[in-house]
């Protein structure tokens, strides 16, 4: 059997199809953020792989820009049924999560959104460049310690949205 379609039936072999129109979810390991998580070796190098994104390019081939995610209709994040995926940009992406009304994801493992009226590009910016302790630049910016702390150690990527990560 050649390697491509081994890697085909073992992928599938880790996901869960009942129906063509519910999710299909991956069974195997899964980022700390929920995603599904498939490890190969690619060039005589081990990999992670996005479960979802790796069963897009498996049914679509690959994905030609690396900036372009293979986004979840379904909003389930173990889903690999590629009736549930498209591709989009992070904006794409974005857009479809505040539509869905889910830009607040409070105490959730993985990552929480705030919107763009709380934080800016340039306020990142500024926090980045200030020496003043984080107590007072939390007070001075109205945000959280922890936010001021992930936005010094670049944990954080601001477009329209600020993205930061949930340890």
């Amino acid at each position: 059997m050649r390697d491509k379609e081994k890697d085909i039936e073992n992928f599938w072999a880790m996901v869960k199809r009942d129906n063509p129109h519910e999710c299909w979810n991956w069974q195997g390991v899964c980022f700390h953020g929920g995603y599904g998580k498939l490890h190969r070796r690619v060039g005589g190098k081990s990999k992670n792989f996005l479960a979802h994104r790796y069963g897009w390019e498996l049914i679509h081939g690959q994905i030609g820009d690396s900036k372009l995610f293979v986004c979840h209709k379904c909003d389930n994040r173990k889903c690999v049924n590629p009736n549930h995926l498209f591709l989009g940009t992070h904006q794409d992406n974005m857009d479809d999560m505040i539509s869905k009304g889910r830009n607040y994801e409070i105490g959730v493992k993985g990552r929480r959104v705030i919107s763009n009226n709380k934080i800016s590009m340039e306020i990142a910016e500024q926090i980045r460049g200030e020496e003043l302790p984080t107590k007072e630049l939390a007070k001075k910016y109205s945000l959280n310690r922890s936010t001021i702390l992930r936005i010094k150690k670049n944990q954080i990527w601001v477009g329209d949205y600020a993205y930061i990560n949930i340890k």
